[in-house]
């Protein structure tokens, strides 16, 4: 059984990179990737990036963008010293090198006796279809992961935490500022109970922050927090927390508690307790922070990698002589059910990505939308592939408008504008009743459907698009 748990996983992993890295130049761009090629787009083009919404980002003609800056402007400059046709891909390319060349670190340095299990545990994490359609992406989720994870390496390696390593998880924070659970445990674990007790790689983290704070406030005129909050602090709910941790719990809690169990049973070695002090935190922030709506399984990213390292520190017990044999088949049965579960969801997801970009290709004729049209869409990476810009955002304005922070008016003037001749969903929003909402998912809420129902007739299905026209635009 262990020979075929060995090839499962294997080939769950192949199928993971072949996703991962097959598809770099065909996968449409999702929500984020728009928002963030956007920001890039602006810098590159010397436009300002922080620009008030209400006003909205003149550059683009009749039609202003309106938008929020996603998170901080760190990753978008670098993003902008890519030419604009490369940097997708380049963007993916570079992240997938980051996750998966992480995990090889980590099996690669992992002590000799344990390395046959800490190749799995790599190989599993890296196998997981749920981490792995985050890790070659042109966001910066697996970069900041794998800032972070250097320094964790770094401190397991030192046998402390220095300053080198608190400026290095300042540094992931402000790539991506949801990445901060690494960077805690190992602060709190250094300055609670850590070997030399010290507050230097604190005081480095604070430094560090400072000085990226003091840039990004120049550069926004004071705005950023405005931004970042109008973007980011959407609601969040217990019940919403606890239902996403549960639907991925086969594929993700599952391994997590187990190499906690694994990092308990040997707590008294002062390198696993370190390890123990950073895996906690960042599972317990990940799994708190899936509660806001709009959180995803990237999250799940920083606490995946906190669990491999302690694979790689923690031996696995030997439970053949208390655990009866049954239980043992039906638990690597479990397991393989779960790697064949992932290299499916990698496989049906490049199919989908080859039929999804091909109907992209597609749309504009379908709605009969002439070059200078613009293609309104359910979120940015759909108008940056249809329009090379952003409109609107409408997961954040949604939220903002139910909030009372955003004028909807506007965002319906803005749809009538008779440039704007097509649109198009990734769901059959428009299809439903006003009244079935899902606060969770629906980016129009029901007065901006009922606004868009007024002004779009569905023209087409294609690809798992639904693409819509003007009422008054008719194809010959």
């Amino acid at each position: 059984m262990c020979w075929t748990l060995a090839v499962a996983v294997l080939l769950t992993l192949a199928a993971a990179l072949v996703y991962a890295f097959g598809t770099l130049a065909t996968r449409p761009l999702d929500i984020v990737e728009g928002e963030i090629l956007f920001e890039a787009q602006r810098l590159r083009n010397h436009w300002p990036l922080y620009v008030d919404p209400v006003v909205g980002a003149r550059e683009y003609g009749a039609v202003p963008s309106r938008y929020h800056v996603l998170y901080t402007p760190l990753w978008p400059f670098v993003l902008a010293l890519v030419p604009e046709r490369l940097a997708a891909i380049g963007a993916r390319l570079a992240t997938g090198l980051a996750w998966f060349g992480l995990l090889g670190v980590i099996a690669a340095e992992a002590p000799a006796e344990r390395r046959n299990a800490t190749l799995f545990a790599a190989a599993l994490a890296g196998g997981t279809f749920m981490l792995a359609r985050h890790s070659a992406t042109a966001t910066a989720d697996a970069v900041a992961v794998a800032i972070s994870g250097w320094a964790v390496l770094r401190s397991v390696r030192l046998g402390r935490v220095d300053s080198m390593s608190g400026a290095l998880f300042a540094l992931a924070a402000w790539t991506k500022p949801n990445v901060i659970g690494l960077g805690a445990g190992a602060l709190l674990h250094e300055i609670v109970v850590g070997r030399t007790r010290s507050v230097r790689p604190l005081g480095a983290a604070v430094v560090v922050s400072g000085a990226f704070a003091f840039w990004t406030d120049r550069l926004s005129g004071g705005t950023w927090l405005t931004h970042l909050s109008a973007s980011t602090m959407q609601p969040a709910t217990l019940a919403r927390g606890f239902e996403q941790v549960v639907v991925r719990f086969p594929f993700l809690g599952a391994p997590h508690l187990f190499a906690a169990y694994c990092g308990f049973r040997v707590r008294s070695e002062s390198r696993v307790r370190f390890l123990l002090a950073v895996f906690l935190a960042s599972l317990a922030w990940t799994t708190m922070a899936m509660g806001k709506v709009g959180s995803a399984t990237n999250y799940w990213l920083e606490p995946s990698f906190a669990a491999v390292l302690l694979m790689a520190h923690a031996p696995i017990p030997r439970l053949g002589w208390t655990v009866a044999p049954s239980v043992r088949w039906l638990a690597a049965l479990a397991v393989l059910v779960v790697l064949g579960l992932n290299a499916q969801a990698s496989l049906r997801a490049m199919r989908e990505a080859r039929v999804r970009r091909a109907a992209i290709g597609r749309i504009r004729a379908r709605c009969g939308a002439a070059p200078s049209d613009l293609v309104l869409a359910e979120h940015p990476g759909l108008e940056m592939m249809l329009d090379g810009r952003v409109i609107e955002t409408p997961f954040q304005v949604t939220h903002l408008v139910r909030q009372g922070r955003y004028p909807i008016d506007l965002w319906k003037a803005d749809i009538a504008a008779p440039e704007v001749r097509c649109l198009v969903t990734e769901s059959n929003l428009l299809e439903r009743p006003l009244s079935d909402v899902n606060v969770d998912d629906d980016r129009f809420g029901p007065e901006m459907r009922a606004a868009l129902v007024v002004r779009f007739e569905l023209a087409a299905r294609d690809g798992g698009y639904w693409i819509y026209r003007a009422r008054d635009a008719r194809l010959p």
